[in-house]
């Protein structure tokens, strides 16, 4: 059996690659190394080119398809998904009828059924696999240290957002010991100063600082509200509307964040299969 690989089968399912199976061969394009470079996971990328078996096969830079695709009139595929569909026909026709795309992506697999291409799921491919055969080979445990590294990075990315929410909010609870101490003047120049430290933590740490955002949007909410939650005494005005929307901007765009963020990991994959996009390689 012959199976093409989509990237978001190799985002979702990396176990994959640490595994080894008798007849059946898996083909990954160019397209899709490319793809798990732009989605952050670079580390994927050289397991697979660093793969020391032949179940695993990559597209050769002479492989072109014999056979231009044409896409189905309202399910226009991006140009990666477009390349990576043409290459599963090339296979398709160098193999036989005993080559599937593998593809959770809708679109993708309506455009290979017009043309001619079998596709199946994630699902489906795991229930078609034979039982793993035995092999000696570093792949395993590459593809272990990388999801190991991607759990501790989503535990450090959760704790480090919430304690700079906690910052954030002490910082503010005590303002008016900060304005009696360094003045309105002092005060707009630690904002300024904060608002470049924010910047470039973003830059550094983003599903840190999309965890403090959903988090302080969440805590903006919270404080609209009085302590005792009585609503008669709640002036549901403009202001206080106005108020509720900034609060759910700042939360999705925190979620936003969060999701560039993990783009490339299992945890993200299986985001952008629930959503039905793309996540950080949607606009190759």
């Amino acid at each position: 059996m012959n199976y093409i690989l989509d990237t978001n089968i190799i985002i979702r399912y990396p176990e994959l690659l640490g595994k080894s199976f008798d007849g059946v061969k898996f083909y990954i394009s160019e397209r899709v190394l490319e793809e798990l470079n732009i989605a952050n996971a670079q580390a994927l990328r050289n397991v697979i080119e660093n793969r020391d078996n032949s179940n695993f096969i990559l597209q050769g830079k002479e492989e072109i398809s014999r056979m231009g695709i044409q896409t189905r009139p309202g399910q226009t595929l991006r140009i990666p998904d477009f390349q990576i569909l043409n290459y599963a026909k090339y296979i398709t026709e160098l193999k036989g009828n005993s080559t599937y795309l593998v593809t959770d992506d809708r679109t993708m697999r309506i455009n290979a059924n017009e043309n001619g291409v079998n596709s199946i799921s994630l699902k489906e491919l795991k229930e078609r696999l034979p039982e793993e055969s035995e092999e000696s080979n570093t792949a395993k445990k590459k593809v272990d240290e990388i999801k190991s590294s991607n759990n501790k990075r989503l535990i450090l990315g959760f704790i480090s957002g919430v304690v700079v929410t906690l910052i954030g909010f002490f910082a503010y609870s005590q303002i008016e010991l900060i304005v009696e101490t360094i003045n309105i003047w002092g005060t707009i120049l630690l904002i300024f100063i904060s608002g470049i430290a924010l910047f470039i933590f973003r830059e550094k740490q983003r599903l840190a600082y999309g965890i403090a955002e959903l988090l302080a949007g969440l805590l903006a909410v919270i404080l609209l509200f009085p302590s005792d939650f009585e609503y008669s005494t709640i002036d549901f005005n403009l202001n206080f509307g106005l108020k509720i929307f900034a609060s759910l901007y700042i939360m999705v765009r925190g979620q936003d964040n969060i999701i560039k963020s993990i783009s490339g990991t299992k945890l993200g994959g299986m985001i952008e299969n629930k959503l039905g996009r793309k996540t950080a390689y949607n606009n190759v």
